[in-house]
C-alpha cells in the first residue's frame, strides 16, 4: 500500500484533487482509501443520533446492512494517529488530505491560482523536503507543477515515487 498526503493552505483544492486523483487511480483498477485530517474539534455533528452515543473515550461503530453499499464507520471518542489507522485500511493507495504535521510522508502540494513560491520558497510547515509534485497553477522552484489536465501524469508520479508502506510517519 502506498500513502501520500495532499497538503496546502485553506481553499487550495485539496479535496478536489483527492477526489479527482482517486477517480483516476480507480480507473486504473487500483483500490483507493482516503483519510481526511480536519482542524474541527468535533467530526460528527452535535444534532445527530450518533452524537447521542458519543462521549469522550467512547468508540461507536456503525454498520449499514440495508440496501445499497453496506457501509461501515468507526468513530473513536479520542484522538487517533495515522499510524494507528493505516493498519486497518485495505487499499492499494491511501490519499491523506491535510496533515501538514505528518513528517516523513510524501506529499503533493496544492496551489491557489497563481500562487508563487519562487521568491520565498516553500514554507517549512508544508515540509518541502517531502514534496513529490504540486497541483494547480503557480510557481514552485524545483518541483514539477501539474495542471488539472495533467492528472494522469500526477498519478504516474504517485505510483512511481511513493514507496510502499511501512514508512515512518512522525
Amino acid at each position: 500500500m502506498k500513502a501520500v498526503a495532499v497538503v496546502g493552505y485553506s481553499n487550495s483544492g485539496k479535496t478536489t484533487l483527492i477526489s479527482r486523483l482517486a477517480d483516476c487511480l480507480e480507473g486504473r483498477g487500483l483500490s483507493v482509501a482516503m483519510v481526511k485530517n480536519t482542524s474541527h474539534a468535533q467530526i460528527d455533528r452535535p444534532d445527530t443520533d450518533t452524537a447521542l452515543l458519543m462521549k469522550p473515550g467512547r468508540t461507536v461503530a456503525m454498520l449499514s446492512d440495508g440496501e445499497g453499499s453496506g457501509e461501515a464507520m468507526i468513530l473513536w471518542g479520542g484522538r487517533r494517529t495515522l499510524d494507528e489507522i493505516l493498519p486497518m485500511i485495505r487499499a492499494d493507495v491511501v490519499l491523506v488530505e491535510g496533515g501538514r504535521h505528518l513528517g516523513g510522508m510524501p506529499r503533493i502540494l496544492t496551489l491557489r491560482p497563481g500562487q508563487d513560491f519562487s521568491a520565498s520558497g516553500i514554507p517549512a510547515d508544508l515540509a518541502p523536503e517531502n514534496i513529490i509534485g504540486a497541483y494547480g497553477t503557480g510557481l514552485v522552484p524545483g518541483v514539477r507543477v501539474y495542471a488539472p489536465e495533467d492528472l494522469d501524469a500526477l498519478a504516474d508520479t504517485v505510483l512511481r515515487e511513493v514507496a510502499d508502506l511501512p514508512i515512518e510517519i512522525r
